[in-house]
C-alpha cells in the first residue's frame, strides 16, 4: 500500500498494530541457513503434492523429500509436519469410515485363517483377483479390471480389463505374468473362489505352467488380503481422483494408475523404495535368479 498508493508506512503500522521498528527490523533481515531450508523445502512439497495427486500426508511426504531430493540434513516429520499446516498442503485421501463390526469379523479371519503373506524373493508368492471400476459422467459404465501382484514388493506383474468376470480374462492376465518372469514354476497363487478361478480350463492352465494353488475360503476376504488392500489404495489414490468419460480414458488411466503404483509409490515397508526399485534390488543382489 506504500508502494502503490504512498500510504505513510508509520500510519500503516498503527493500523496493523506492528511495531514501527519491528517492521524495519523485519524487512531488512537476513535469511538464515534454516529459513532458506524451509523454503526449499516448501518448494518440494508444492512439487509431490501436484505429481502424487494429493495423496501424500506427513508420514509419506517425509519419506519422498528424504528419498528423491538431496539435503544437507535429514528432514524430520515434525519440520514436514509444521510446513505443511503453514502452506496448506494436506492429504486428500477419503478416509474409510470405522465400522467396528468389519474390523472385529477381519480379527477373527485373521486368527482363524493365519494367512502366512511373507516372502523373501521374487515370484515366491503372487496373488489375483477382479475389481469393478466405474466411469461415465454418473459414474454409469463399468468394467472389470484384474490383475496378478508379486507379494515381494507387491509389484503388479500384469493386469487386465474385461466388460465381466470371465475365464478367458483370468488366463490372458496369467499368461502376460508368466511372459513377463519368464514362467517360473513352483509359485504359489492365491485366487478367490469366483467362476473364472475354479473353472475347468483355468485349473487346465494352471497345471500346465507347474504353480501350486491357493484360494480363499468361502466369505473370507481377508484370505486374499494382499490384492485387496491393492485395490482399496488404487481407487481411494487413484481412480476416485480420475476424470474418465469414455472407455479410451479409462484405459489410458488405469495403465497409468499401474505405471504410478510400479514405478512411483514409496512405502517404508520397502525402505522407502518404489515396487519396481525393490524387485530390482532382489535382482542385482542376486536373491532373484
Amino acid at each position: 500500500m506504500h508502494n502503490e498508493h504512498s500510504y505513510p508506512i508509520r500510519r500503516l503500522a498503527e493500523i496493523a498494530e506492528v511495531n514501527f521498528q519491528a517492521y524495519y527490523r523485519w524487512l531488512n533481515r537476513i535469511d538464515t541457513q534454516n529459513d532458506v531450508l524451509n523454503s526449499n523445502l516448501v518448494d518440494a512439497m508444492y512439487e509431490l503434492e501436484n505429481r502424487h495427486n494429493g495423496n501424500l500426508g506427513v508420514k509419506r511426504m517425509t519419506l519422498y523429500l528424504n528419498t528423491e531430493y538431496s539435503w544437507e540434513q535429514p528432514i524430520n516429520h515434525k519440520r514436514v509436519r509444521r510446513l505443511m499446516a503453514l502452506n496448506g498442503i494436506a492429504s486428500n485421501i477419503r478416509r474409510k469410515k470405522y465400522n467396528r463390526k468389519a474390523k472385529e469379523a477381519q480379527y477373527l479371519a485373521e486368527n482363524v485363517m493365519n494367512q502366512e503373506f511373507t516372502v523373501t524373493s521374487p515370484n515366491q508368492k503372487w496373488a489375483s483377483d477382479m475389481t469393478a471400476l466405474t466411469f461415465g459422467l454418473n459414474r454409469e459404465h463399468s468394467f472389470k479390471l484384474s490383475a496378478v501382484l508379486d507379494l515381494y514388493g507387491n509389484f503388479v506383474l500384469s493386469f487386465n480389463i474385461s466388460e465381466t468376470e470371465t475365464t478367458a480374462a483370468a488366463i490372458q492376465t496369467f499368461s502376460q505374468a508368466f511372459a513377463i518372469t519368464g514362467a517360473p514354476t513352483g509359485v504359489l497363487v492365491h485366487t478367490d473362489r469366483g467362476s473364472a478361478y475354479t473353472s475347468h480350463q483355468f485349473n487346465h492352465f494352471m497345471n500346465a505352467h507347474g504353480v501350486q494353488r491357493s484360494m480363499s475360503r468361502p466369505g473370507t476376504p481377508y484370505d486374499n488380503a494382499m490384492i485387496e488392500k491393492f485395490w482399496n489404495d488404487f481407487k481411494i489414490e487413484w481412480w476416485d481422483k480420475q476424470i474418465i468419460l469414455t472407455m479410451k480414458d479409462a484405459v489410458e488411466a488405469v495403465e497409468a494408475g499401474i505405471d504410478y503404483f510400479n514405478y512411483m509409490r514409496r512405502s517404508e515397508t520397502r525402505n522407502g523404495l518404489t515396487p519396481y526399485e525393490y524387485r530390482n534390488e532382489a535382482i542385482y543382489d542376486g536373491v532373484y535368479a
